[in-house]
């Protein structure tokens, strides 16, 4: 007799709750990886050489290897610039265009309609430059700002960079991985192409006052004549009056009062003299005259 033998069908065991909420969680976490993968899935090369105007700025970009860093990014701008302005920077050395090309690719994205509804007047946005790790100060840095002509202008953050570039259309966009613009010129940071960095601008000095001349008293006015010759001899100043000598006690007698009273001596002697003279020529003419007449009458 053949013993028989009871064979049981394993059974899985039953799902809990646990297990059911791991494999729902499985299966989003893949079809978000998957959609993410597909929606940013975009070649910039291939995007440019749909535009004839930018080959030259496309091939700058490949040769660089700037073209395969935008690539594995998700989110990023692109400021791009016509062939005629990017011929301004073949003669450039690869390490320097390499920089200035990445300056020109913000890392968020813009349109038109972002650009034109910025909440402030000037935003700052990081550029893939910074994000080499040899960037001084702010030269990885571009800041947008709107100006009062409704047109916006885009320039590097550094003191004293060239704030001339403006914005002139939107090529491509895919919201919200990438947007190419089209800017009118190139953005370069002082320093990054060997140049010296500008020193912030220090504000002049407010000019010194200017002093106000006091008017002129009348007494200044008229000892002040204008001079009309610069030659001309300068005047000394007239000598102040002598102050008048105190008068004399009454008692003394000054030596003008002495003077007189020589001169009056001096006279009265002088007649005196006079008339003794006469006197004796009188006395002289009276004997002679005697004598005569004595003589005739002998």
């Amino acid at each position: 007799m053949i013993p028989s033998h009871s064979f049981s069908i394993l059974q899985p065991p039953p799902l809990t709750s646990n297990m059911n909420l791991s494999i729902i969680l499985l299966c989003f976490l893949t079809l978000s990886s998957s959609s993410s993968t597909i929606a940013t899935a975009f070649n910039i090369t291939d995007i440019l050489q749909n535009f004839p105007d930018f080959i030259l700025f496309n091939t700058l970009l490949s040769q660089t290897g700037i073209a395969s860093n935008i690539n594995s990014r998700s989110t990023v701008t692109l400021l791009a610039i016509d062939n005629s302005t990017a011929s301004q920077l073949t003669s450039r050395p690869t390490e320097t265009l390499r920089n200035i090309l990445s300056i020109h690719v913000l890392l968020d994205y813009f349109d038109t309609l972002k650009l034109r509804n910025l909440k402030t007047r000037s935003v700052d946005v990081t550029t893939l430059y910074q994000s080499t790790g040899i960037a001084q100060g702010r030269q990885g840095f571009i800041n947008i700002t709107k100006l009062p002509n409704n047109q916006i202008s885009f320039a590097s953050d550094v003191v004293g960079a060239n704030s001339d570039v403006r914005f002139i259309g939107v090529l491509v966009t895919q919201p919200y991985n990438i947007s190419v613009i089209h800017v009118s010129g190139i953005v370069i940071a002082p320093g990054i192409d060997d140049t010296l960095i500008p020193s912030p601008k220090r504000p002049d000095p407010p000019p010194a006052p200017v002093p106000v001349p006091a008017p002129p008293s009348p007494d200044e006015g008229a000892a002040d004549a204008p001079v009309e010759d610069d030659k001309a001899p300068i005047r000394a100043p007239a000598p102040a009056p002598a102050p008048a000598p105190a008068p004399a006690p009454a008692s003394a007698e000054s030596p003008e009062d002495i003077a007189p009273n020589v001169d009056e001596d001096s006279d009265s002697d002088s007649d005196s003299s006079s008339i003794r003279k006469q006197t004796i020529v009188g006395f002289v003419v009276s004997v002679v005259f005697i004598v005569v007449m004595l003589t005739f009458a002998c």
